[in-house]
């Protein structure tokens, strides 16, 4: 028969025990858990950066539009007052499309043309800076999923880990409290035990001497 001593250290030992077990996955429950927030924080953010990304080419396309279409005004009004003036040196007895009114007339039309050339110009660096935006703003969001993705891979092999090193605790704290017993005369029984280790069944030697 048991003695109270030897009940009171058997039942210490397995609540020791089972006190590992648990510290160990509550702490890898919780690993997990910081994991999965750093993920849904990374996610988000990384939704925001994909919408700025959004933003910045749709601002792109407007940029190169309305750059196209403030060059094309320019050209029409130059135009327009190219005629205009032509027509008033005409009415004035001037002779037009000779000489220097030819001269005039075609220099203006350059001058208009490189005014249109630097609205477009102008016009496709604003939308260049607006697609380096887009993909700054795609890298972003491609590097935050993948650390938030890379995040909950490893803790899930840290909870692995803890919950293997909280039965290799537990098991060593039964084996010890085993030993302590049988060398307080608890085991009058079978010199080894079988047990499971990590998925894997092992054998666990008593103290031999007998009482």
């Amino acid at each position: 028969m048991c003695s109270p001593t030897l009940a009171l250290m058997a039942v210490g030992t397995v609540l020791s025990a089972a006190g590992q077990m648990q510290q160990a996955s509550a702490q890898a429950a919780a690993v997990k858990a910081q994991a999965r927030d750093n993920q849904t924080i990374a996610n988000y953010n990384a939704d925001v950066a994909e919408n700025n990304a959004i933003i910045n080419n749709r601002a792109a396309k407007d940029a190169s539009q309305r750059g196209a279409d403030e060059a094309g005004e320019h050209r029409d009004l130059v135009k327009r007052l190219t005629s205009t003036e032509t027509a008033k040196g005409g009415s004035s007895g001037l002779l037009t499309g000779k000489g220097t009114s030819a001269d005039v007339e075609k220099a203006s039309i350059e001058f208009g043309e490189m005014d249109a050339l630097t609205i477009s110009n102008n016009a496709e660096r604003e939308a260049y800076g607006y697609k380096i935006g887009a993909m700054s703003d795609t890298a972003q969001a491609r590097n935050l999923r993948l650390q938030g993705n890379l995040g909950v891979a490893s803790a899930a092999a840290s909870a692995k880990n803890i919950k293997s090193a909280g039965r290799v605790g537990a098991l060593t704290t039964l084996v010890s409290g085993a030993a302590d017993m049988g060398s307080a005369g608890g085991f009058g029984g079978p010199d080894t035990s079988k047990v499971t280790i990590n998925g894997k069944p092992d054998t666990i030697v008593w103290n031999k001497k007998r009482y």
